[in-house]
């Protein structure tokens, strides 16, 4: 019983592992898709995004009776809404919770649902560690250990002769009455699914990217099906939109209504930033790398490929 419940822990630390890698990930880089400029110094872009993350939602405000802007979450004042359900006032809600008046402010939402997106990054992140776990899982089952049936008197002698051979000893000697037929492997007969599964993965990822709108790097699939790569691409901008216009929307404001001389934009290195990588699988390297080198699919592909004609 203390076995199966130690070994159920480590398994839960390890999911958790597993989630909290992809579910931090995805977070790091929702939150680095825009940069700000031109905003006041008091003004801190990083927490501007994260609370847009988190709730959907920010408004940069000046802090009443002062000449302090600030860029946080905000919450509508009571009986404050406008014919379309939009605040008429406001209050700022910084990281102390406490409201803060305003004189000053305007707002934008993080999407045009304007709700928060982290309950779709966990939903993805839930998937790339089922995913995951399937692969650590299909993998273990790739081994074949050796079956020994023996008995007390002889169960020494045989822990000796494997272990000889786990030292690589070219000529191992055993007792006349050593019994080869007793050995046998357990093989279990699962077929290796990794390169599928790590198909599977890049698939989750990319849906994550394009509800953000990132554009992910072509791979070489992808060239082969430009119908597709188009509606894809669409599909890409649509989203990057839906996030970008209420921002744009925000700095033009700013500028016309406040005199600010602010702009957002997309970040320069959002896409190679956002490429897939895998958490460490239970060997301890990486999805889809070999001992050696790091393979790709063009690689397996040609691998493929050689056994083929060798067949």
């Amino acid at each position: 019983m203390g076995r199966n419940n130690a070994s159920t822990r480590y398994l839960r630390i390890e999911n958790f592992e597993i989630y909290n890698y992809y579910f931090e990930r995805m977070i790091n880089i929702a939150r680095s898709q825009f940069t700000w400029t031109g905003l006041p110094d008091t003004c801190d872009p990083w927490y501007l995004e994260k609370v847009m993350l988190n709730a959907g939602k920010g408004s940069i405000f000046r802090v009443k009776g002062t000449d302090i802007w600030l860029s946080t979450d905000f919450v509508y004042k009571t009986g404050g809404l406008s014919v379309y359900g939009l605040p008429t006032d406001i209050c700022g809600v910084g990281a102390n919770k406490g409201p803060i008046e305003t004189d000053e402010w305007e707002i934008m939402w993080d999407n045009k649902t304007h709700t928060s997106l982290l309950p779709q990054i966990r939903f993805y992140a839930k998937q790339l560690t089922m995913l995951h776990q399937t692969f650590n899982l299909n993998l273990k089952q790739q081994n074949k250990p050796t079956v020994v049936v023996t008995n007390d008197n002889k169960l020494l002698s045989n822990m000796n002769f494997f272990n000889e051979m786990d030292e690589y000893k070219p000529v191992l000697y055993v007792n006349s009455s050593f019994n080869m037929d007793a050995i046998q492997t357990l093989d279990l007969h699962v077929e290796y699914k990794g390169r599928e599964l790590l198909e599977a993965m890049e698939i989750v990822w990319g849906r994550f990217l394009s509800m953000c709108g990132i554009v992910p790097l072509t791979s070489k699939k992808e060239r082969m099906n430009n119908d597709e790569l188009v509606m894809n691409r669409q599909s890409d901008l649509v989203s990057l939109n839906s996030r970008m216009e209420d921002r744009l929307e925000m700095c033009n404001k700013l500028n016309k209504n406040h005199g600010f001389n602010c702009a957002v934009n997309l970040a320069s290195n959002i896409i190679e930033e956002s490429q897939f990588e895998p958490f460490m699988t239970v060997s301890g390297t990486m999805l889809g790398e070999t001992s050696g080198s790091k393979t790709t699919y063009d690689n397996l592909d040609k691998d493929d490929e050689q056994k083929g004609v060798e067949n």
